[in-house]
């Protein structure tokens, strides 16, 4: 039985190999969305702390060629931090808005489009009202399912600079979302 279904998952995964997609265009768009996972750890001048986040990162681009993207995105953070100081350790929830414009470089071929990711974004942190702004890189696969949608694993490194008490942090990032891409 299960040779069965091996072959079964087989002959799928070649038949969506041999039928070639059309995946990114010039003048087209992208509207995506994904879900990440991420750990930091805050080197403050006053404590420590190891923080574990939840992240929702809304986008839409424009592709100005076929392997160049331009666009803006969002991303709604919950976190969840452990913080240590001299006098003990406590746990602090924040959400965190982010909103900025992004860069994406494609390498594509058929089925797959691995890209380069660059985003800078103004950071709101609540509920302590700070602010200030980052940079991100990332890598990731658009792995196309059908001609307009594609799963994306990705990776990215996010440095942020705060200000209101001034601290850096540096975050990375695991996760998963998921493409459409609009042809006209």
């Amino acid at each position: 039985m299960k040779s069965q279904i091996y072959s079964v998952f087989f002959v799928l995964f070649i038949t969506h190999f041999l039928s070639a997609q059309s995946v990114i265009q010039q003048d087209s768009y992208n509207l995506s969305g994904g879900i990440l996972l991420s750990f930091s750890d805050n080197n403050h001048p006053d404590f420590s702390s190891k923080t574990t986040s939840f992240i929702f990162d809304p986008a839409l681009t424009y592709h100005l060629l076929d392997i160049l993207a331009i666009g803006g995105t969002v991303h709604i953070r919950y976190s969840d931090e452990k913080i240590k100081t001299e006098s003990g350790s406590e746990r602090s929830i924040e959400r965190i808005f982010e909103l900025g414009p992004r860069v994406r470089y494609y390498f594509h071929n058929k089925n797959f489009a691995p890209f380069i990711d660059c985003t800078l974004h103004y950071s709101k942190v609540l509920p302590e009202k700070t602010e200030g702004y980052g940079f991100a890189i990332g890598t990731g696969i658009n792995y196309f399912i059908s001609k307009s949608v594609a799963i994306e694993p990705r990776f990215s490194l996010t440095l942020n600079y705060y200000s209101n008490p001034k601290y850096d942090l540096q975050t990375y990032q695991v996760g998963v979302g998921l493409n459409y891409h609009i042809n006209e």
